[in-house]
C-alpha cells in the first residue's frame, strides 16, 4: 500500500487523507458514502491494484490507528504531555510579547532547545552563516543561555506567570521536559533495544487487519487475498508488520482474529507499570511463552463472547507476569480525568483558564471519547478485536475526525457553498472565486458517535506543530505546514538552524 494515501499524525487526534487530484478525492468521497468502488479491472499490475484498492480503503486503516491510540494508555499520555508543551510553549509567547522580546526582532532560530545551548558567539556564527547580508540582517528575540541540562530537574505547572527572562528560560526548560517524555514513550524499552521488532509495527499490523476486513466487505475475500499477498511480497512497512508479528506463532498459522487479539493486548498495557506497558516488551513476553508453550497462551479461534475473551486477557496477564489489561485501562480513564481536573484548577486559580478555553476544550472531547471506547471495548473486546466485526459495528465507534492534505497540484477547489461542510485551514484565493485548497477538515466527522469537534483538532495540531518546530520536534517529521502555522502563531518568519 502506498503511504501516500494517509498517515496518522498524533498531533492531529483524527484520521489524516492525502489526496493527488480532484479526481481521487470525489472517488474517496463516494466510497465513504458507500455509492462508489474503485474499478479493479483496468489494474494490469499489482502497484494499480494496490493504488486502486489503497485509494480507499485507507480511511478504515487510518481510524483503525485512531480507535486505537484512543483506547491506549500510550495515546492518552502522549496527549497529556503534548497538552502540557503547548500551555507552557504560549505561556512563553505571551512573554516574549510582554518581556519586548518581540519588538526588534524579525526571526526566530529553532528549535530553541538548541538555539538556549549555543553561547552568544555560537548563535552570531548562526546568524552569519545563515543571513545573506552583512552585516546580518536576522535580529532574533533575547533568549536565555542554558549551560546545563535543557530540562528542569522538577515538573513545572502551565499558567504560572513569565515575569523575567529567567522565568521565561525555566518554562522553556518545562516544555522540554515534557517533550523528553514524548520522545522516551516512542523509544525502545532498553531491554529490547537490540530487538528487530519496531514499536510501530504493532500499530501498522493492527491496522491493516482492519483494512483487509474492510477490502474482504466492499469487495471480496479474494481480493483481500490479493491485496494481502501483494503486501507480504513488497518491500513496505505494512507487510513487514505483518510478517514479524506473525513469527511467533507456531508455523506461522494464526488466526486473524487471535492475531488481532495480541495485538491489542499488547497495544493496551497500562504506563502506570512501568516498562511493563509498552507494546514490544508485552508482546515479547507473550512471544516467548507462545513458542514454548503455544496450548496453554492460544485458543483454536477468536473467542465467541465478551467473557472468553476477558479470561483470555486475564490468562495472557497471568502468564506473562504484567497488572490486569482491563483493569489498567479503567484506571487509566480515571486517572486521564484527574489529571486535566488538576491542570484546569491550576490555570483557573491562576486566572488563565479563559485564555486557553477552546483548547481545554478540545481537551476535554478527546478523554470524554476515549471514555467511550474504552467502555466499548470492555463491554465487547470481540466486537472491536475481530476485524470484520470492527467493520460492521462502525456506528459504535467515536467518529474520526477528518483532516484532507491535497497535493499543490492537485486542483482540489471549493466553492463558497463547499465551506459549510469543509475548514479550510491553507487555500489560495483564486479570480474566478474557488479557492484551491492545501489542507482542510471535515466540519462533520466521519461514521460514528460524535464526541470531538474537527476543529477543535485541527487547534491542538496546529499548536502542537507549533511546539515541535519552536521547542524542539518530538519527532523530526515537521511539513511546510506546520512552519507555516508555526509562523502565523507568532508572527514572525522562523528559520532551522545550521547543524
Amino acid at each position: 500500500m502506498s503511504s501516500g494515501y494517509g498517515e496518522f499524525d498524533p498531533k492531529f487526534p483524527g484520521v489524516s487523507l492525502n489526496v493527488d487530484s480532484a479526481a481521487g478525492w470525489q472517488r474517496v468521497l463516494r466510497y465513504a458514502l458507500g455509492t462508489d468502488l474503485p474499478d479493479l479491472g483496468a489494474a494490469s499490475s499489482d502497484q494499480d491494484f494496490l493504488d486502486a484498492v489503497s485509494s480507499v480503503s485507507t480511511l478504515v486503516h487510518e481510524s483503525r490507528h485512531f480507535h486505537d491510540i484512543l483506547i491506549s494508555d500510550y495515546g492518552v499520555r502522549l496527549l497529556r504531555y503534548r497538552l502540557m508543551v503547548v500551555l507552557n510553549m504560549l505561556e512563553v509567547l505571551a512573554a516574549f510579547r510582554k518581556l519586548g522580546n518581540w519588538r526588534d526582532a524579525n526571526v526566530v532560530l529553532t528549535p530553541l532547545s538548541e538555539w538556549c545551548r549555543l553561547t552568544p558567539e555560537e548563535r552570531q556564527e548562526q546568524i552569519a552563516s545563515i543571513s545573506l547580508q552583512d552585516p546580518p540582517e536576522f535580529r532574533p528575540p533575547e533568549l536565555p543561555y542554558f549551560t546545563e541540562d535543557w530540562t528542569p530537574p522538577n515538573r513545572a505547572t502551565a499558567g504560572s506567570r513569565v515575569r523575567s527572562l529567567d522565568a521565561l528560560g525555566e518554562q522553556l526548560r518545562v516544555c522540554g521536559y515534557y517533550q523528553q517524555r514524548i520522545r522516551q514513550l516512542h523509544t525502545k524499552p532498553p531491554d529490547l533495544a537490540k530487538t528487530p521488532f519496531d514499536p510501530r509495527q504493532f500499530a501498522e499490523a493492527s491496522a491493516v487487519l482492519a483494512q483487509l476486513a474492510e477490502i474482504a466487505g466492499a469487495w471480496d475475500p479474494a481480493t483481500a487475498e490479493r491485496f494481502l499477498s501483494v503486501l507480504l511480497r513488497g518491500r513496505n512497512r505494512y507487510g513487514s508488520a505483518l510478517t514479524a508479528v506473525r513469527e511467533v506463532f507456531p508455523d506461522g498459522a494464526v488466526d486473524a482474529t487471535l492475531l488481532a487479539g495480541v495485538l491489542c493486548w499488547s497495544m493496551f498495557g497500562s504506563h502506570a507499570g512501568g516498562n511493563g506497558a509498552y507494546a514490544m516488551t508485552r508482546f515479547a513476553r507473550l512471544g516467548r511463552v507462545l513458542l514454548t508453550r503455544p496450548a496453554r497462551v492460544l485458543p483454536a479461534s477468536g473467542p465467541a463472547s465478551p467473557e472468553q475473551w476477558h479470561r483470555l486477557f486475564a490468562r495472557w496477564d497471568e502468564l506473562t507476569g504484567l497488572p490486569p489489561t482491563m483493569a489498567g485501562l479503567r484506571d487509566s480513564v480515571s486517572e486521564g480525568e484527574d489529571f486535566f481536573a488538576r491542570v484546569r484548577s491550576r490555570l483557573e486559580a491562576a486566572g488563565r483558564a479563559g485564555v486557553y478555553g477552546e483548547l481545554l476544550d478540545g481537551f476535554s472531547q478527546v478523554l470524554r471519547a476515549r471514555a467511550h471506547m474504552v467502555d466499548r471495548f470492555i463491554e465487547d473486546p470481540g466486537a472491536y478485536i475481530d476485524p470484520a466485526a470492527y467493520r460492521r459495528n462502525a456506528e459504535r465507534w467515536t467518529a474520526a475526525p477528518l483532516k484532507v492534505t491535497a497535493a499543490a497540484n492537485s486542483a482540489l477547489t471549493l466553492t463558497a457553498a463547499d465551506e459549510a461542510t469543509w475548514a479550510v485551514y491553507a487555500a489560495h484565493d483564486a479570480p474566478d472565486g474557488r479557492r484551491p485548497v492545501h489542507v482542510m477538515a471535515a466540519h462533520h466527522p466521519l461514521l460514528g458517535v460524535r464526541h470531538i469537534d474537527p476543529e477543535a483538532t485541527f487547534t491542538f495540531y496546529s499548536l502542537t506543530s507549533a511546539a515541535d518546530i519552536l521547542i524542539g520536534p518530538a519527532a523530526d517529521d515537521s511539513s511546510p505546514l506546520d512552519r507555516e502555522l508555526t509562523e502565523q502563531l507568532i508572527d514572525l518568519p522562523t528559520v532551522p538552524i545550521l547543524r
